[in-house]
């Protein structure tokens, strides 16, 4: 073959390669636009695919790692977005969103101080970004560094003085370090600045809760629902703020709303089933405690109320299995075995009630000599995380605030939190021939057998 031939054939090559190496290149950043596109229409798991497509084409890009990354956030795989945004990192290291976004993974696994040197980072690139700022002073909050979420609240306001999640940023700290005044005079202020807003109207309405000015903590939280009709925790509160002003029909009329909105509420199924069995309601006080143990099957407390109503209703044998459940689990629990020995007698086990009766006894002599027991306390109300049992008949009030969005489409959105049905495969059996199922139909072939 001649010099000229040769050359001839290489120009052929390159003339058939240059479209294609162009197309390919067109191809990718095409891809990684649909992907964006999936991403923002909160399509994350088809998103994640093209990104997936993008990475294994050009592996030094750090925008498919980051995007990637911010899809894997709204998956709540926290892990795994971190990962993505150190790659994106190590690729390009001055892209301040990735170590804002990496900052929010590691919050989210309770990884403070990493977060905290992420935000520190992005900050050295957009000293004035207030999102940065915010999550910095919400990270030394969690650290319980007062004085230093302070500064970086002070900072946060400086740079967006009209801000009212910083004015309520600054309320928390206060309420923390027991200053109730800073902390009103704060929320006042987020008050003044964004009317319009429920979450400022809400959160003042707490501090009054906790100030016990329940008449105006009602009227906050009318206000808070006319803004946002769609928030079950703004029922759930006034129908506390009701509560303690005794106007029992209002408060479970705030916990039919609310469970309407979120019908898996634990709080609201709980406290309205207190207040039926307050009114006589009994039977549908027991729908509610049903479902709270079915939600938590340890929890003592809804037992032992629906232990008491199935008693008041005529379901002796079902009770005394709801008391005994509650005695193994607090075998000093004098009430438990008051209510017990009553129900046993009532079904004639006289020997049972005997025993329980004993106990009784046995406790009240022990009193005499002095043995002090677990009494309850004085306030109407108990935290969820209270597990002394002498507060059974105590309205519950939440220990931290959780408001999860859920999404019901059953395609997009986050599939984490998608209801699906889980059937039982069919047996897996090695055959020479192809063999369909009537839930499946895809064919399993493996090339080495």
């Amino acid at each position: 073959m001649n010099l000229r031939t040769m050359i001839r054939k290489l120009l052929f090559l390159l003339l058939c390669c240059g479209p294609m190496c162009g197309y390919a290149q067109l191809n990718t950043d095409r891809v990684l636009a649909i992907a964006r596109n999936a991403l923002y229409f909160e399509d994350y798991v088809l998103s994640i695919q093209y990104f997936n497509q993008v990475i294994g084409a050009k592996p030094y890009l750090y925008e498919p790692y980051f995007f990637r990354g911010l899809a894997k956030i709204n998956l709540e795989d926290f892990q795994g977005a971190e990962s993505d945004c150190t790659l994106a990192i190590e690729r390009n290291p001055f892209v301040p969103a990735c170590y804002q976004i990496r900052g929010y993974a590691r919050i989210q696994q309770k990884n403070f101080d990493g977060a905290i040197a992420d935000y520190e980072k992005a900050l050295e690139f957009e000293p004035e970004n207030s999102g940065l700022w915010n999550n910095l002073a919400l990270c030394k909050l969690q650290k319980k560094d007062y004085d230093g979420a302070k500064k970086d609240i002070d900072r946060l306001i400086e740079l967006a003085p009209r801000e009212s999640n910083a004015y309520l940023m600054r309320a928390d700290v206060s309420m923390r370090q027991k200053d109730t005044l800073s902390a009103e005079q704060a929320i006042d202020q987020a008050v003044k600045m964004d009317a319009y807003s429920s979450n400022v109207w809400a959160a003042r309405a707490i501090l009054r809760l906790q100030q016990n000015q329940f008449k105006e903590a009602e009227t906050d939280l009318n206000q808070a629902i006319h803004l946002a009709a769609r928030n079950a925790d703004n029922y759930i509160n006034r129908a506390l703020a009701r509560y303690h002003q005794n106007n029992l029909r209002g408060a479970m009329e705030d916990y039919d709303i609310a469970l309407q909105i979120d019908p898996q509420n634990f709080i609201g199924h709980y406290n309205r089933g207190l207040l039926r069995a307050y009114v006589g309601d009994d039977n549908r006080a027991i729908e509610d405690f049903n479902f709270v143990v079915d939600q938590e099957p340890d929890n003592m407390m809804a037992i032992f109320n629906r232990g008491l109503l199935l008693d008041k209703t005529g379901a002796l044998r079902e009770a005394i299995q709801d008391y005994t459940t509650v005695i193994d689990e607090y075998p000093n629990f004098m009430t438990g075995y008051h209510y017990r020995a009553q129900a046993r007698r009532k079904i004639g086990d006289v020997r049972g009630a005997e025993k329980d009766e004993y106990v009784l006894l046995k406790d009240q002599i022990d009193r005499q000599n002095g043995t002090k027991r677990e009494t309850a306390s004085e306030d109407k109300t108990r935290k969820k995380s209270d597990k002394n049992m002498n507060n059974y008949r105590k309205i519950v009030v939440a220990d931290n605030s959780e408001n999860t969005p859920q999404y019901t489409s059953a395609y997009r959105g986050k599939v984490q939190d998608k209801n699906i049905r889980i059937e039982p495969q069919a047996l897996y059996v090695l055959t020479f021939y192809e063999k369909e199922n009537k839930i499946g139909r895809t064919i399993h072939y493996y090339k080495y057998i």
